[in-house]
């Protein structure tokens, strides 16, 4: 390669990490400008909560989108539990699985603004069915950043691990990924 091919090239490059960072690449956000708001209207909270099974599942796979890429308003993220846990306690396995996959993007997307629904997705995790024992564990490991982050659990999360996760994942065969996350809950909360 010619020195003139090289400099050309190492000149692109170094434009290119420039706009890359400094977000003025068109479509891309700077990272220190605040995600958009996300309010949720009536309409789609009554749908959510009250519409036919087939929407409602249909709406969820929707917002997984909106709630990862978006700020919630306050108390939306109440709103939204209260909209779907009857699915998620009484509906359908695959149902109870799409419910449970937006919680996790819920949960993943707006760790910091859980509060005490923290709490309340920690005793639905609890009662969950057999069925949904694996998509429960990785609405745990949302819960808990994988295991990094305990608070408001710090009481109730031992006995769950001993008396019901470590039994039902080692007689599923998920030994590793429970141990994995018994030794992250142990690394960064000892």
């Amino acid at each position: 390669m010619s020195s003139s091919r090289k400099t050309e090239s190492s000149s692109n490059l170094r434009t290119k990490f420039t706009s890359l960072f400094s977000g003025a690449q068109r479509g891309t956000v700077n990272a220190r400008s605040p995600p958009e708001e996300f309010n949720l209207d009536t309409y789609t909270l009554n749908e959510l909560g009250k519409g036919n099974l087939p929407n409602r599942l249909k709406l969820l796979k929707h917002l997984v989108e909106k709630v990862e890429e978006k700020r919630l308003e306050k108390n939306a993220i109440k709103s939204l539990w209260v909209a779907v846990q009857d699915i998620a306690k009484e509906g359908p396995v695959e149902a109870r699985h799409t419910v449970i996959g937006f919680l996790c993007a819920l949960v993943s997307s707006h760790a910091d603004q859980l509060g005490s629904m923290r709490q309340t997705l920690f005793q639905y995790i609890k009662s969950c069915h057999r069925d949904d024992l694996e998509p429960c564990f990785n609405l745990l490991l949302s819960l808990t950043q994988s295991g990094s982050n305990l608070h408001l659990l710090e009481e109730h999360i031992s006995s769950y691990i001993e008396k019901q996760l470590l039994p039902q994942m080692v007689a599923r065969g998920k030994t590793i990924d429970v141990l994995k996350f018994l030794g992250d809950v142990t690394k960064t909360n000892a």
